[in-house]
């Protein structure tokens, strides 16, 4: 029997034409044996066992999905990823009903999705597979290659900075932080948002700098043109010192950097509420009879001119919880913001010293550009070009009150091992906190 175009055994036919129970835990251990088992040997042409186990997926609880999931990913490699391609491919072939968001069969796709991009990027011929750092707790992935590409990846924040030429993971990140038009640092954006668009997957938030907004509103108009494609995406257009909320705890603000066209960086901030020093002692119980009786604990929101602000009672940007009673509120907690990631794309030295700049030094991960490593090029070829030497960072080592400080952009004249040695002979205020993202030299 042909199914969509997928060839079913009788089995798989009557799994179809009926929704199956929901399996019991252990039912779940049985098959998550035989999904690491099977795929071992899956025939890709075939599209059976992929249909019966797919349909089996779409019925499960949250719960049971996400344990069967994590089983997944520890017990299947390479084959796994031939498996997700094909899990992929069925679910297109089958015209499965569109999933509703936050469902089982929404977080299903968003699965299949990221499983499918890695898969791309996966080859089992490559003879070296690209590995995430892993800075202070963060996995951090990407490339950076002077005048090429540069695209870096904070997987667990749903973030990307630049798109260069879109490097297939890129694609699974929800947010995407453009810091200036260069191609090796823009070319990929309207590949990003067709590739989600193709695996439909929400449409992204782009972020980039006020004075290219329109000028990329017309790049996409091309493309629906000449693609015929819809290219879904929500685009916001960001000036020095202005902010966006990415989700209520994490916002990010554009701060100035010093390149040779119109650029800026970006700083995340978590965004975390603190009990006031005199509401210190109260007990859950205690506030929550504030709100028994009678009095109203409330976070207030705001749209302005596209930018999501966050106001609480008469104070803008605060995100708290108010007292509220009769006609007066008063705010029981304060709003602390950390910088926790900054981000300069291109830029010169300069911006270490802009007085307006100092949230940027003493983020907890500093991502910072570094073309030139050694003496074979000036600071001032750097300059000429709005760069940054690494005997500049050298110079004001003192300023930086970052956990840890991540370099990028590097000439592709260098080799790994020019940059390891530049990094490793660092002096001790950089020493040991220092990184090089060398993937792609």
């Amino acid at each position: 029997m042909v199914f969509k175009g997928v060839p079913l055994s009788a089995s798989s036919a009557e799994s179809i034409s009926r929704r199956p129970q929901p399996p019991s835990s252990g039912e779940l251990d049985s098959a998550s044996r035989e999904v690491g088992t099977r795929s071992r040997s899956f025939d890709c042409k075939s599209g059976v066992f992929v249909s019966e186990c797919f349909e089996w997926m779409l019925s499960s609880r949250n719960s049971e999905l996400e344990n069967v999931l994590s089983l997944w990913r520890q017990e299947v490699d390479l084959a796994g990823t031939k498996l997700a391609v094909t899990i992929w491919g069925s679910w297109r072939s089958l015209e499965v009903v569109e999933p509703a968001e936050g469902g089982v069969r929404g977080r299903m796709r968003e699965v299949i999705m990221l499983l499918f991009m890695e898969a791309k990027s996966e080859q089992p011929n490559s003879s070296k597979k690209a590995k995430d750092l892993n800075i202070e707790g963060y996995p951090v992935g990407g490339l950076s290659i002077g005048g090429h590409e540069t695209c870096i990846m904070f997987p667990t924040l749903k973030v990307a900075f630049d798109i260069g030429r879109c490097p297939p993971r890129a694609v699974s990140q929800d947010f995407l932080l453009i810091s200036h038009a260069h191609m090796d640092h823009i070319g990929g954006l309207p590949m990003y948002v067709a590739t989600r668009g193709l695996y439909r997957m929400k449409p992204p938030t782009i972020i980039v700098p006020i004075s290219v907004k329109d000028d990329v509103e017309k790049l996409f108009e091309v493309h629906r043109k000449m693609d015929h494609s819809e290219l879904k995406h929500n685009l916001i257009g960001l000036d020095v010192g202005e902010e966006f909320y990415l989700r209520k705890d994490l916002k990010v603000k554009a701060f100035r950097t010093y390149h040779v066209i119109p650029s800026q960086g970006y700083i995340l901030y978590y965004v975390r509420q603190k009990l006031k020093p005199e509401y210190i002692g109260l007990s859950g119980n205690e506030i929550k009879n504030l709100k028994s009786s009678g009095v109203e604990v409330s976070i207030h929101y705001s749209t302005v001119n596209n930018l999501k602000h966050v106001h609480c009672c008469s104070f803008n940007a605060c995100v708290g919880h108010c007292v509220r009673r009769k006609s007066v509120m008063q705010c029981i907690t304060y709003t602390l913001t950390e910088p926790e990631i900054a981000f300069t794309g291109d830029t010169m030295s300069d911006f270490i010293v802009d007085e307006n700049n100092t949230d940027v030094l003493r983020a907890r991960i500093l991502v910072i550009e570094c073309t030139f490593v050694n003496n074979s090029i000036t600071v001032e070829h750097a300059k000429d070009y709005g760069h940054t030497h690494l005997s500049e960072i050298i110079g004001y080592a003192e300023r930086f009150k970052n956990r840890a400080i991540l370099l990028i952009h590097f000439s592709a004249r260098y080799t790994v091992e020019e940059i390891e040695e530049a990094v490793t002979g660092l002096p001790p205020p950089l020493a040991g906190r220092t990184f090089a993202l060398t993937e792609g030299f």
